[in-house]
């Protein structure tokens, strides 16, 4: 199994310890939409030594070679894709201690820049609010297990759920998202995995930051602290943002993914 990685957020999912990583034969691709954004990555490396990160193609300021003990982590900074076909990269990390050497993979895809609105109840795009909702069903289940998603409302400006726990930097509000989704015949093992490929794109340019308490299991239907959905259920989870006091959501955007096939649904205010 990955080291998890999280997407513009400061909570980390648990990861494996390096030497568990290390000895896998295959590294499952993870997806962030065409926007970027700051991708962490986090390992446990095993004693004190050597940590050589690397990535292809190459990412600004990812690269180097750096003392390490224990938890480790380094980010890398995705600048949005604005070609209509995805980016697919590779991260490596080699670490060097007094008696050992292992190497780690991490593989990423960045979805290209293709959209597409789905429809509201009367045809409209315009599919959010607060008496409108829009609704998707996938051609095919996505690489998570979702199959079919539901985008209801987004509530701006929103008091912490849980005062003290929210991460949120001064000057910022949180806005929510409300979502309903829908599971495939295989069901999903963690809905959590899907909390990164969710984007609030704010009018004037510009998105919001998901706000580490998106899965804290002490706000009710946080999307990441879901637990395991069977075959063909439907269930509700709540997305929670950073952004700056005063601004305006303009869409919410969902990187979709199944196999080689990535594209962004744009759910438009």
């Amino acid at each position: 199994m990955m080291a998890s990685i999280a997407l513009m957020a400061t909570a980390l999912l648990a990861s494996p310890s390096f030497s568990t990583v290390a000895s896998a034969t295959t590294f499952p691709t993870r997806h962030v939409s065409a926007n970027g954004g700051v991708v962490i990555w986090s390992v446990t490396v095993p004693g004190y030594g050597w940590c050589t990160w690397w990535s292809s193609p190459r990412v600004p300021k990812f690269n180097k070679t750096q003392r390490c003990e224990g938890e480790t982590e380094r980010s890398a900074n995705l600048k949005p894709n604005i070609a209509a076909t995805s980016k697919h990269y590779t991260f490596r990390l080699t670490f060097l201690g007094k008696e050992t050497k292992t190497t780690d993979w991490m593989k990423l895809t960045e979805a290209g820049k293709t959209t597409t609105s789905p429809s509201g109840p009367s045809g409209s795009t315009y599919c959010v609010g607060e008496t409108t909702k829009c609704a998707v069903a996938f051609p095919v289940v996505d690489d998570f297990g979702l199959e079919l998603l539901l985008v209801g409302k987004v509530i701006e400006n929103i008091s912490c759920p849980d005062p003290g726990v929210c991460d949120q930097p001064a000057g910022d509000q949180l806005d929510a998202v409300l979502v309903g989704m829908g599971t495939g015949p295989s069901g999903m093992t963690q809905p959590g995995l899907e909390m990164t490929n969710f984007s609030l794109i704010l009018a004037g340019g510009g998105q919001g930051r998901i706000d580490s308490i998106t899965c804290d299991s002490s706000v009710e239907y946080a999307l990441c602290a879901l637990g395991a959905e069977g075959p063909s259920t439907t269930f509700a989870g709540v997305i929670i943002f950073d952004v700056p006091i005063g601004s305006t959501w303009q869409s919410v955007d969902f990187a979709y993914s199944s196999g080689s096939t990535s594209k962004v649904y744009v759910f438009t205010k």
